[in-house]
């Protein structure tokens, strides 16, 4: 293609963006209205030796006069045009948006619309502007682990402990720790991850992890340890960690393998702490609140109209998925106590 030549999508382009703003032209008879008006307040401020009349005829012998004139016509169709399409796209958008009787006053933002429905609220009664969501259910409680207790995960079992400053420890299986002191745990074998809470305003007590023989002292941070027979392994996923023994500081994104004298970088924690996703997600409140009839309910009617509700004894679940397609079969027992 030679140097003169184009592209046609770029013509198509240039195109588009030259017929992309064409105002539509004002109705004349409110142009004619409000030269008249504007003609009469400028009459009003011009000495009577020098005043015009609104018709083409008086503005004969002004020839300054008349050129100005029709540079404010043309002036005012211009910005009659722009007026008449910023008014289309506003009732295009009010049409669209506008929900129930009621529209949000001009010059309103979005991160507004909350406090608003709030203010407006005892006088629209029960409408509201769109869809609003459930408040999100409480997190369960959980009881914070007592001082010098011990904690004992089996094989196949996973736990989530919080202690009494609010720092929390994922146990993977196997794994074994005592809580002796206020911040402080002792991993005797297996896997931890602590999630450390910060420590109260004026206090200089860290949080330690002692592991065969050394302390894993946290700089507000949340860290993986675990047990082998070379040493302890740490890996820290956020703030910073010092390991007894080793002179330089473990930063986010590095770890220290068992036996190891320098920290090195870490794989991806997501890999290394999988074992830990389902603790996270269990300790957090449900998006949908729970339902008495979860997992399915069987409702019967006795002879007197009471409903009874059946005890569900078996619940299973298969699925097969094949060519981009998934055949879910539920299969449920239930336990007629009639």
């Amino acid at each position: 293609m030679h140097e003169h030549e184009h592209d046609i999508g770029d013509l198509n382009v240039e195109k588009l963006l030259g017929a992309a703003y064409k105002p539509e032209r004002a109705q004349a008879a409110f142009v004619r209205q409000v030269e008249k008006a504007m003609m009469s307040e400028a009459n009003k401020l011009q000495p009577e030796s020098r005043r015009l009349e609104d018709s083409p005829a008086g503005l004969s012998g002004h020839p300054q006069m008349d050129e100005r004139v029709k540079r404010l016509r043309r002036r005012l169709g211009w910005a009659m045009g722009l007026a008449a399409s910023l008014a289309a796209c506003f009732l295009i958008y009010y049409a669209r948006t506008r929900q129930g009787d009621a529209l949000p006053p001009s010059g309103v933002q979005p991160r507004d619309i909350t406090e608003l429905i709030q203010k407006l609220q005892p006088a629209i009664g029960d409408k509201v502007f769109g869809m609003t969501a459930k408040p999100r259910p409480a997190a369960p409680e959980v009881k914070p682990v007592e001082v010098g207790k011990t904690t004992v995960t089996q094989a196949g079992e996973r736990k989530r402990i919080t202690l009494g400053d609010g720092s929390v420890v994922y146990l993977n299986q196997s794994t074994e720790i005592t809580h002796p002191a206020p911040r402080q745990i002792v991993l005797k074998k297996g896997e931890v991850y602590v999630e450390v809470a910060p420590r109260e305003l004026g206090s200089k007590d860290t949080f330690v992890v002692k592991a065969t023989g050394r302390d894993i002292t946290a700089l507000g941070t949340r860290f993986g340890v675990n047990v082998e027979e070379k040493g302890p392994g740490v890996i820290v996923t956020q703030g910073r960690v010092k390991v007894s023994g080793l002179g330089d500081v473990i930063t986010a994104g590095q770890q220290l393998e068992p036996g190891a004298k320098k920290a090195t970088g870490a794989p991806r924690a997501t890999h290394v702490l999988d074992w830990t996703r389902e603790l996270m997600a269990a300790a957090e409140s449900p998006l949908v609140p729970c339902s008495k009839h979860a997992g399915g309910a069987l409702i019967a009617v006795d002879p007197f109209g009471q409903e009874v509700t059946l005890t569900l004894r078996n619940f299973h679940i298969d699925v097969h998925v094949e060519d981009g397609f998934a055949r879910t079969t539920i299969d449920q027992t239930y336990f007629n106590n009639n």
